[in-house]
């Protein structure tokens, strides 16, 4: 079969892929690139989950063929580390608890990066209408809009000195207590908040600590249950 050769630079470095002209734009960072924090949902450009940015806006991944990438410039969301602006909203979202499963979180962040950057002075409805193209099926949407907004605020309203991310939320730890105390861990000596504390991008790209994440928290559902399974049946 014909294959192509595309030449793009991807995160900064350059890379050649040879390709079939049938791949998009999501397969090929995903799998000849190994960039597998760009997500695929319904493949027909609807759900969102698989933004990008391409040439400095965002686009579908699933959507964009990759022959016509040839010369492009990629960012995917590994390429985001470094940036000051998603590093406000990774906090915003933790903070807002505008995430869940974190599928749709990568194709989100894109997005709400570009809402930042482009509308300055947007409002909660129409961060909503800039959000309509990404799909969540988890969090019901207001704490990503509220994530949007904390980050567009504090944008307008910070100063050289002023810390650019107020805490507008209970801090973790408080949370953290207060759900453990309602299951009754309130009785006992707490685990380390840090323990349960995961951010975003871990959620996203796999990282090992989320893996350490979910041991943790399946040990302590496992425990709760066991707990209320003994208090029922004494």
């Amino acid at each position: 079969m014909t294959r192509l050769t595309v030449h793009l630079t991807v995160n900064g470095e350059p890379a050649e892929v040879s390709v079939e002209p049938r791949t998009h734009l999501a397969d090929l960072v995903r799998g000849e690139l190994m960039l597998t924090g760009t997500h695929l949902g319904c493949e027909h450009g609807v759900c969102g989950a698989c933004t990008v940015e391409l040439d400095g806006a965002p686009a579908r991944a699933c959507l964009t063929h990759a022959g016509t990438c040839d010369g492009a410039a990629v960012r995917t969301i590994e390429g985001f580390a470094d940036d000051e602006v998603m590093a406000a909203l990774r906090e915003a979202f933790s903070q807002e608890h505008a995430l869940q499963c974190g599928y749709c979180t990568p194709g989100m962040l894109v997005t709400a990066r570009d809402i930042v950057l482009r509308l300055p002075d947007a409002d909660a409805e129409r961060v909503r209408e800039e959000l309509s193209g990404n799909l969540c099926r988890c969090t019901g949407y207001r704490g990503i809009v509220r994530a949007v907004m904390r980050v567009l605020e504090a944008r307008r309203t910070a100063q050289p000195d002023d810390d650019p991310m107020p805490d507008a939320v209970a801090p973790r730890d408080d949370r953290y207590a207060l759900s453990l105390a309602m299951t009754g861990w309130a009785t006992g000596p707490l685990p380390p908040a840090s323990t349960l504390a995961i951010d975003p991008t871990d959620r996203i790209a796999g990282e090992p600590r989320l893996m350490a994440w979910m041991a943790t928290t399946l040990v302590l559902f496992a425990t709760v249950a066991a707990t209320i399974f003994a208090a029922l049946h004494p």
